[in-house]
């Protein structure tokens, strides 16, 4: 099983598109329309949740919880997810946009419920109620129980490693190498984030590099690096 199978079932797509309503409407600066009203599709300042995107990822990998009735019946899928956040950063007016099943469907709602307040959008340099819509990513894995806790506490001890699971999850690729090459200097030992670096090279058409740190997460002690290595490397 590669890294990126062993990586936490749950993942997280972030679409950065925030979808409005029909009477959603974008105001120019110099528009006179009074905008508190408004719900908006895009501003000047968008929304942001706190500490980031990084920040977002580990909140729904830590309150996510798949549904054992989907998890039984290998049910998966991509729920689309849309809300407003509010003047004030609330998140209200939670809704599934493109269902999957209910389990998913409402364990995807709960989660959003439980965030906290954004950073709100503004226009004209007000805060205002802007769409989000947000991707959630159900996919189940055959990671052993062990394997699953490994990689959490690599997350939970690992900073960089934590912010580089993240812009991997957003496809910022080399982003995430920036961070696992300080989280390598750091824990020089660990072969999580030799595979995750092969993981972002291979991505990026870097495939010497690839193998080069996939042989480092081998020689550090990786469980599947040499699955990777006759997948990518022959």
């Amino acid at each position: 099983m590669s890294m990126k199978a062993r990586l936490i079932y749950i993942s997280l797509i972030f679409s950065s598109i925030l979808v409005g309503a029909q009477n959603a409407n974008y105001c120019p600066k110099d528009s006179s329309v009074t905008i508190e009203s408004k719900v908006f599709t895009f501003v000047e300042q968008m929304p942001e949740f706190p500490g980031g995107e990084a920040a977002l990822v580990k909140f729904l990998q830590q309150n996510i919880q798949y549904p054992q009735m989907e998890r039984d019946n290998d049910i998966q899928g991509r729920v689309f997810m849309r809300f407003v956040v509010m003047e004030d950063g609330r998140v209200d007016s939670v809704k599934v946009m493109r269902p999957i099943s209910p389990g998913l469907d409402k364990e995807a709602t709960r989660v959003l419920k439980l965030m906290p307040n954004f950073i709100p959008g503004k226009q004209q340099g007000k805060p205002v109620r802007v769409y989000y819509t947000l991707p959630i990513v159900f996919k189940l894995q055959n990671n052993s129980p062990k394997e699953d806790a490994v990689i959490k506490e690599k997350i939970d001890r690992d900073e960089n490693f934590r912010n580089a699971f993240g812009q991997y999850k957003f496809q910022k690729y080399d982003d995430a190498i920036k961070y696992l090459k300080k989280s390598i200097k750091k824990y020089p030992n660990d072969y999580l984030s030799y595979e995750l670096v092969a993981e972002c090279e291979l991505k990026t058409g870097k495939t010497k590099n690839a193998c080069a740190d996939y042989k480092m997460a081998l020689d550090k002690g990786s469980p599947t690096a040499q699955e990777s290595l006759k997948k990518n490397c022959n």
